[in-house]
């Protein structure tokens, strides 16, 4: 099991010898913008979770709310407005203590749709980087519309419609204006690449243009 007694033992005294901050990202299947039922179970798996790694003094949760059936629509639905409200108020009354460290990432669809019902309920954005490029959305439109919101940012690079590539794939220009952002605004950025090699290199090509 991912969440084993011994396993999240041995994160935490990681934690404790090198003073390592976790930032734990929920499952991407999570329903929440499903059904009631969808909704609760979803729920009660993020409970779970929080449970299971308390030990761990998590900074932040990052929370996906969508649903496969949104890529490539129009997201911007009385329907969607109400499932997202729902999917926020169910978890502000949930985790009532937890919920100021949830952090909203933008997917496959332009979560700006849904600044409304995210400052509604106060909470905060991580802000995908590579996921918004892959859309074709500006940074900039979402650094205006989240700016004050923006608690994470997840930095990757980008080829041929595959994300979470190292950060070397990125043009002069994309990578340029990535920096000058994170320079301007972020407060916490991961590289988020899935071994070791592209994490190598995305940090070299960081170092390079900072």
């Amino acid at each position: 099991e991912m969440l084993s007694g011994e396993i999240v033992s041995r994160l935490r005294d990681l934690q404790s010898d090198s003073g390592l901050a976790y930032s734990l990202h929920l499952p991407l299947d999570l329903e929440l913008l499903h059904t009631e039922k969808a909704l609760r179970e979803s729920v009660s798996c993020i409970e779970h979770i929080l449970g299971k790694t308390e030990a761990l003094l998590i900074s932040d949760y990052i929370l996906h709310l969508d649903s496969p059936e949104m890529k490539g629509r129009d997201v911007d639905t009385e329907d969607y407005h109400q499932s997202f409200c729902r999917a926020l108020q169910e978890i502000t009354s949930h985790f009532p203590q937890q919920s100021r460290r949830f952090r909203i990432e933008n997917t496959f669809y332009d979560l700006s749709v849904f600044s409304r019902e995210i400052e509604r309920f106060d909470y905060s954005v991580c802000l995908d980087i590579g996921h918004l490029a892959l859309l074709g959305l500006p940074l900039q439109k979402m650094v205006r519309r989240f700016r004050n919101r923006i608690d994470e940012v997840h930095i990757h690079g980008y080829a041929e419609g595959q994300d979470h590539q190292s950060l070397a794939l990125l043009d002069t220009a994309s990578l340029t204006e990535m920096v000058r952002f994170l320079k301007e605004n972020a407060r916490s950025a991961i590289v988020e690449v899935f071994n070791e090699s592209d994490l190598e290199s995305s940090m070299e090509t960081l170092l390079q243009a900072w």
